[in-house]
């Protein structure tokens, strides 16, 4: 009776053998560190490891051992297939298992199903900023036109991943040669493409560069454009140019702008707004459960809720282009937005923006707090106040 138990388990384990034996294999070279990265040719000591998207240099952290990673990465897959992993589960796990071909063919994919996440974006820009694609033998006087001419080719993840490592080859242009820069106009032609990749990452090459005469449309396009991931990127770069400035116009849009552009200038001040950030979503976080004609006080500060919104609030009038540390016209330029006037004015909103408010906090805490909107400005009077620098 054992042997055909025996037989019966060996004939259930053959399909099992015959497929993992058929897996083309997929060499993963493992670090020191527990670092994995897919690699060419990689061997135990090396410090530079050839990945299929450029060469990833590990001076203090060398390879200690190359596996196979075939059977993982079926392993995920079928988790996948399965319904157990969801796109963002599955980009997590082949980021952590190194598996860059397998990551960037499901960004790929994940991106044309659902054009409107940002996260794809972000985790192969994680490893874009490691990897360098370059020729090792290419002059440094050439590097950034030769990675730029790539970014332009369309090929959607391999964008992606250059857009990191261009930002950090280019240099502010009022200190740059001129190889070291992108110019002007071919950053504004590349902020005007169909292909939302290269918006971000003219902006990103836009806010490196300290391009101040491109800080009116990298605010606009903030709000405005159609690719969460072009406006982060343009959010980034208004940030990166004149973080005060951003920071007022964002505050003022969530404060009184349109309704259209309000959620989305409340998630750029919790992506990219810092700590007065955080201080303008809380005020306006004050006004939730207010009514038209409101006035109150909170955090010592007068806050008044009115009907009507402002049309105009994404527009940029009077903006003095020779005035760098100037926000708008009609600012103090050593005060906040939040602090403008004898009191603080907020349009009445709706759940909805409630909702956006709270995911716009827990972007900027870096961690999905579960707070509520009490909560929230619980903890601000508890322990924000009195603790900005």
């Amino acid at each position: 009776m054992a042997m055909p138990a025996a037989l019966a388990l060996i004939s259930l384990l053959c399909p099992a053998l015959q497929t993992a034996a058929q897996l083309a294999p997929v060499p993963i070279a493992v670090t020191e560190s527990g670092l994995r990265v897919e690699s060419r040719d990689a061997a135990v000591g090396d410090r530079r490891v050839a990945t299929p998207f450029g060469e990833l240099s590990l001076p203090l952290d060398p390879v200690a051992s190359v596996i196979d990673g075939a059977a993982q990465l079926e392993q995920l897959l079928a988790l996948h297939r399965a319904g157990t992993l969801d796109d963002h589960g599955l980009a997590q796990d082949l980021s952590t298992a190194g598996q860059l071909s397998a990551l960037v063919e499901h960004a790929t994919h994940w991106t044309l199903r659902d054009p409107q996440s940002v996260e794809p974006y972000l985790i192969l820009e994680a490893w874009g900023e490691r990897i360098d694609p370059a020729p090792r033998e290419l002059a440094r006087e050439k590097r950034v036109d030769w990675l730029w001419e790539r970014a332009l080719e369309r090929d959607w993840a391999k964008a992606v991943l250059i857009g990191p490592r261009l930002r950090a080859e280019v240099s502010a242009a009022y200190q740059a040669r001129s190889e070291q820069t992108i110019s002007i106009s071919t950053l504004r032609k590349a902020l005007r493409s169909r292909d939302p990749q290269l918006r971000r990452i003219a902006a990103f090459v836009a806010g490196k560069q300290q391009e101040f005469s491109l800080r009116a449309p990298l605010l606009l396009a903030s709000l405005t454009d159609v690719s969460p991931a072009a406006r982060d990127g343009a959010a980034l770069a208004a940030q990166s140019v004149q973080p005060k400035a951003a920071r007022d116009y964002w505050s003022r849009v969530l404060a009184n702008g349109a309704p259209t552009l309000r959620g989305q200038a409340a998630l750029d001040l919790g992506r990219h707004g810092g700590r007065e950030g955080m201080r303008a979503l809380v005020h306006v976080l004050a006004a939730w459960d207010k009514s038209s004609g409101d006035r109150f006080e909170f955090a010592a500060r007068d806050i008044f809720v009115v009907s009507n919104y402002d049309s105009n609030a994404h527009d940029q009038p009077g903006y003095d282009v020779n005035h760098l540390d100037r926000a708008f016209s009609s600012a103090d330029p050593t005060r906040e937005y939040v602090d403008l006037g004898s009191r603080f004015k907020v349009t009445r909103y709706d759940e909805s923006l409630l909702k956006v408010l709270l995911e716009a906090l827990d972007l900027w805490a870096e961690e999905p707090t579960g707070r509520d909107a009490v909560q929230w400005l619980d903890w601000y009077l508890n322990e924000a106040v009195g603790q900005r620098p």
